[in-house]
């Protein structure tokens, strides 16, 4: 069998016999991947520390074709992300991105872009100073590789361009305020003729709509659009976000309504400053 060499980040750990833990991995060029570490319950065992969660580990494997699990040659710890098991919000926050890594259909040949998505979110999040925003951009971009970012420049229903619209007023829409409605089932922006009371639809104001719009073209970070999503961008964005994992994801993350609670309990503790 043929050895190969990777980097990899640890996403989930389970129990497997006495002292055995099988290691679910994101690996930079060949997917995900599912091993044994031997041993790694043992408070001697070199696999212990590198089982932890988030940890980069550089492996040597072999796999038989059709396998369900790869045989673990060797493994290394390159970055065992210590700090974020240190601080509470952290921990949850990269529990929710390691996660919803895990439950997400990631093709092999994609595989290293996932990882670098992964791994940037690691490497910064000590550094980020309002990690609600750091949430939602992992989110938006996750979303975009996943193939599933809301179409924003066209009505999904009738193709119409939705910059060219005139607002008017409709019962959903009662105000001359122009607002956009998302339709998550649909994929995009359904124009104001097309509004409809689905309850996967979700409106919202037309600074959230073009900030949506301005990341989607640029697919970088909040700084390099010189612009920064405000509390009401967040609010009126994460709905959407979660809407969409719910339609193209297996499962809800385990971490997420934990993790909405510890952001609430940071919002209320920030807005009464």
């Amino acid at each position: 069998m043929q050895l190969h060499q990777t980097q990899s980040l640890v996403l989930k750990t389970t129990s497997y016999r006495d002292k055995d833990l099988v290691v679910h991995f994101l690996t930079k060029e060949f997917g995900k991947k599912t091993g044994i570490f031997y041993g790694a319950r043992s408070q001697r065992s070199a696999y212990r520390s590198m089982s932890e969660p988030f940890s980069l580990l550089g492996i040597e494997f072999s796999e038989k074709e059709n396998a369900d699990m790869i045989t673990i040659r060797s493994a290394d710890l390159l970055e065992s992300h210590v700090d974020l098991r240190k601080n509470y919000h952290h921990f949850l926050l990269a529990s929710y991105f390691t996660e919803l890594v895990h439950i997400s259909l990631i093709p092999d040949p994609e595989s290293e872009a996932y990882f670098e998505l992964l791994e940037n979110a690691l490497n910064h999040l000590p550094t980020k100073k309002d990690i609600t925003a750091h949430k939602i951009e992992f989110e938006l971009k996750l979303l975009h590789l996943l193939g599933v970012y809301p179409q924003l420049e066209h009505c999904v229903i009738c193709s119409k361009p939705v910059f060219q619209e005139v607002p008017k007023k409709t019962e959903l829409n009662p105000k001359i305020n122009r607002l956009y409605q998302i339709d998550i089932s649909h994929g995009g922006v359904r124009c104001e003729t097309c509004f409809t009371s689905n309850s996967q639809s979700i409106l919202i104001n037309p600074g959230s709509f073009m900030f949506l719009n301005r990341w989607s073209k640029t697919l970088r970070n909040f700084n390099s659009l010189e612009i920064r999503p405000t509390r009401q961008n967040l609010a009126e964005i994460n709905p959407l976000i979660q809407e969409s994992f719910k339609l193209h994801l297996p499962r809800q993350p385990k971490a997420s309504s934990l993790l909405e609670k510890a952001l609430d309990g940071v919002g209320q503790k920030s807005s009464t400053l």
